[in-house]
């Protein structure tokens, strides 16, 4: 047999051992994507193969479906058998319950380059998923002293990969239009969240959520926040560049904002300069003050009231 025969049936086999996994549901249908995008490894096989087959050392040919035969073992390893189970709707979940204790919840949350959906939700569970393309995340919760600590780290591929291309695992939910992470938190607990992130779109609506603080380490992030009147005080910061904020809050509400390139929009708010910041008239009076620092320039504000 040389090695041509043997590489074309090497991928034979796989799609059709594929197709029956796939039909058996032990392996989603996304599987043939994670393959395709491994298409340039196929050109390098053809390639190797030419390059060797003529020559003294015409063993080296066999170099091109024993690269077959690994591009193979990886999707399928990190695919299937990495994540413990086929990337159906129970994998794409993760649930965390929070004790009736608890009475602080810090949330770090690194989204990479998805999209982030969050809400509040009722009852006293933690409830992530993710759709799309976007990576299977990590998570970590614990809970000590009436204080729980929550970790959500966006999924790195086989080699670390952050996102995309043939080395990153994906889920597809074929029942869904949106990409990327959805997050609820439970709305009785109050919140510190940390948010980080590139190149993504992120809809935070914490308005029956006690949100505390809010900080965030963004680049180039189209950023929707809004905020309720749970908290009597609010502090929210904005780092990175290229960012865009849309920024929702109670009618009535205090605000105060660090950030003199805004002056003129600022003032078109009604908020008035004072002390180097920006304030609502009457302030110190007003509830829910909510503070923001804007540490860096932003490519779009936006200041809405509800």
């Amino acid at each position: 047999m040389n090695a041509r025969a043997l590489r074309w049936g090497i991928l034979f086999i796989t799609i059709g051992a594929l197709w029956l996994l796939v039909s058996a549901d032990i392996l989603d249908g996304a599987v043939f994507l994670e393959l395709l995008a491994w298409w340039p490894v196929f050109l390098i096989a053809i390639g190797i193969e030419m390059i060797f087959k003529r020559t003294p050392i015409k063993a080296l040919a066999y170099l091109s479906p024993a690269l077959v035969a690994g591009v193979v073992a990886i999707v399928v390893f990190q695919f299937y058998l990495w994540d413990g189970g086929s990337r159906n709707s129970e994998t794409s979940r993760i649930r965390e319950n929070v004790s009736p204790s608890v009475e602080l919840l810090r949330a770090t949350l690194d989204i990479g380059e998805n999209d982030l959906t969050l809400r509040g939700r009722a009852g006293e569970v933690i409830s992530a998923r993710y759709y799309g393309f976007a990576q299977k995340p990590v998570s970590s919760y614990s809970e000590k002293d009436n204080q729980a600590t929550f970790d959500f780290t966006s999924g790195s591929g086989f080699f670390g990969s952050r996102r995309g291309g043939p080395i990153p695992g994906i889920y597809i939910d074929y029942d869904r239009r949106d990409d990327g992470y959805k997050i609820q938190f439970p709305n009785r607990t109050k919140l510190e969240l940390e948010l980080t992130g590139e190149d993504s779109r992120a809809d935070l609506n914490l308005m029956d959520i006690p949100l505390m603080v809010f900080s965030g380490d963004l680049n180039g992030v189209s950023l929707k926040l809004r905020i309720g009147d749970k908290e009597s005080e609010v502090s929210v910061s904005l780092k990175g560049p290229s960012n865009r904020l849309t920024l929702e809050v109670p009618a009535g509400s205090g605000i105060q904002v660090d950030g003199e390139s805004y002056g003129r929009y600022l003032t078109r708010k009604g908020l008035l300069e004072k002390d180097g910041f920006y304030e609502s008239p009457g302030f110190d009076t007003l509830s829910p003050k909510i503070r923001i620092r804007l540490l860096d320039e932003l490519a779009g504000l936006s200041i809405r009231f509800y």
